[in-house]
This record gives C-alpha cells, sequence and structure tokens, in this order.
C-alpha cells in the first residue's frame, strides 16, 4: 500500500502532478492490455471520489437556478458544437476529424472537472452539478445531433445509453453519499490531500489505459498523432476562452468555471459507453484530447488564480 505521506504529497502536487500520467502512459503501453477492461470502473471511481469532496446542500443549492443551468447547457452542448460544426465544414476539415471534434464539443463537461476546479480554486459545486446534469442528459442530446452535425449515427439506442451513463452517475453519486455518511465531513476535511491523491492515481491509470492506441500510431503515422493533439489542444483552449466571455454575465466565481466545462470534455463517457474501436480515428483523438486535459490545468492554473480568488476547500 502507498504510504499515506507520498499519497498526501501527489494530492498537493495537484494540477502539477497530472502531466505525469501522460508520461506514464506513454512510456508504459505494455500495461493497457490490462488497464483498458478497467476504462469505465475508473472513470466511476473518479466521479465517486469527486462527489465525496462536495457538500450536498451546496450542490443541490445550483438546481434551484433551473433556468441559468438550462442556458449554460444549452450553450454547452447545443450551441458551441453547432458553431464549430459549420465552421469546420466551411473549412473544408476532412469528415474523420469533424467527426472526432464534434463528437468532442458535443459531449458533456468532464466529470472530473469539479476535481480540477478544486484543485484550481473555482467553484466546484456548480461545476459538479452542470457537470452531472449535462451527462444525464447526453443520451438526449448527442446521438441526434451527432447526426444532424456530423451525419454519423451511433449503433446504440438512447435508452440503453442513458441505462449505461444512469448506471456510472448514480451508482457513484449513491456510492460518495455512503463513503461520506460513514467517513464524515471531518475527516473527510482532514484527508483531503489524500483524496485528491487518489484522483490523481485513477487519472494515471486512466492514461495508461488509452496511451497505447497514441504510441501505435506514433510508429504508424506520427503525423496523425501530431495534428490530432494539435487540434484537441486548440479546441480545448479555444472552448475555454468562448467560456471565458461568460464572466462578465455570471461573474468571475462562476463564469471562469464555465470556461473550465466549456474546454474539457467528457469525451471518456462517451467512448467507454459506445465501445468505440480502439484502432479508430475518432478513439485516436480521445486519447490525444487527454494531453490538454491532464497539461493545460496547471498550464492555465496562474490565470485562473488571477481571475478569481481561491475558494475553501470543501467537506
Amino acid at each position: 500500500m502507498m504510504p499515506a505521506r507520498l499519497l498526501g504529497a501527489i494530492g498537493r502536487a495537484g494540477t502539477s502532478a497530472l502531466p505525469v500520467g501522460i508520461a506514464l502512459g506513454l512510456l508504459l503501453p505494455d500495461l493497457a492490455q490490462f488497464a483498458r477492461p478497467w476504462l469505465a470502473p475508473v472513470v466511476f471511481l473518479m466521479l465517486t471520489v469527486t462527489m465525496v469532496r462536495v457538500r450536498p446542500q451546496e450542490a443541490l443549492a445550483y438546481l434551484g437556478r433551473p433556468v441559468r443551468l438550462a442556458v449554460l447547457l444549452g450553450l454547452m452542448m447545443v450551441a458551441l458544437p453547432a458553431v464549430l460544426a459549420t465552421v469546420l465544414k466551411a473549412c473544408g476539415v476532412p469528415p474523420a476529424l469533424v467527426t472526432a471534434i464534434t463528437l468532442y464539443a458535443l459531449s458533456p463537461p468532464l466529470l472530473a472537472a469539479a476535481a480540477l476546479a478544486l484543485m484550481l480554486g473555482l467553484n466546484y459545486p456548480m461545476t459538479l452539478v452542470t457537470s452531472l446534469v449535462a451527462t444525464m442528459l447526453a443520451p438526449l442530446t448527442v446521438p441526434p445531433l451527432l447526426d444532424l452535425l456530423a451525419g454519423v449515427r451511433l449503433d446504440i439506442s438512447v435508452g440503453a445509453l442513458m441505462l449505461r451513463i444512469g448506471i456510472m452517475t448514480f451508482g457513484s453519486l449513491a456510492l460518495s453519499l455512503v463513503l461520506r455518511r460513514l467517513i464524515g465531513p471531518p475527516r473527510i476535511e482532514a484527508a483531503r490531500d489524500h483524496i485528491a491523491g487518489i484522483f490523481v492515481l485513477l487519472m494515471f491509470v486512466f492514461s495508461i489505459a488509452i496511451m497505447d492506441t497514441v504510441v501505435d500510431r506514433l510508429g504508424r503515422a506520427p503525423w496523425d498523432v501530431a495534428l490530432y493533439t494539435g487540434v484537441v489542444c486548440a479546441v480545448n483552449l479555444g472552448l475555454q476562452a468562448l467560456g471565458l466571455v461568460a464572466v462578465p454575465a455570471l461573474g468571475r466565481d462562476e463564469g471562469t468555471a464555465v470556461a473550465l466545462m466549456a474546454g474539457n470534455r467528457n469525451m471518456g463517457i462517451t467512448i467507454s459507453v459506445m465501445g468505440m474501436a480502439p484502432d479508430s480515428d475518432v478513439f485516436l483523438f480521445f486519447a490525444a484530447a487527454q494531453v490538454p486535459i491532464y497539461i493545460l490545468p496547471a498550464l492555465l492554473r496562474p490565470l485562473y488564480r488571477r481571475l478569481v480568488r481561491p475558494r475553501p476547500a470543501a467537506a
């Protein structure tokens, strides 16, 4: 078992430790065959660890503002993807890349964005509620909009997609509530660095499970890997920049959280429930999308901390 002191140190490193996950995934591709079956369980545990840190009453308060929540979801899950897909087609981008970028933009905000918000000092209750609601709505929005915007039909029914996502999200919510009850808020607060360390280690496992695709394609088509990585970094940054437009309307506390969610999309849950083939271009784009998700929070931390004062940790 990992010493508690080391686990706490990993947690305190926070976003600075996340790039190590990319390095591990690239350096240890042979472990991917073992780790890939754990992709969905790791996503489940990452969400559980995130929700353990958030006070239920704080999160529920944001459900009391349904109009604002609906507007945010409409912008992130419908308006931005529609504009992006239209621009891509007008620029003559290859269809496979249009599909991958559109699926990324249609995906709900990263479920782990709340944990990233904690590390960056942003509004984590709002981030958690918005990402959870968006994830539950994804089966209703992703299939028809992907067909409409990119001409791709998913080989899975809406009901099956809702069931799989529902099991993952509500299951992790139930487990987090049980853990909060058993452990208690004071002990959770005292162990916040260790909980953050567990989250970072789970992200390491996640990266190992998918990075072998990048390593394999690097040997066969390095320019494809470079192109997809560059494009997804630009998409991530562009969506975050567009999200910052919401700051004047929402205020810095909530506007910065919207920016974080807009750029960091949970393509992982879409891929995991869809069963996407690991040798497909879309899966390569998904793997490349982890690069900005793991690296940009550390690079953008000074900007976000300049925009908003860090929030106190929750328990």
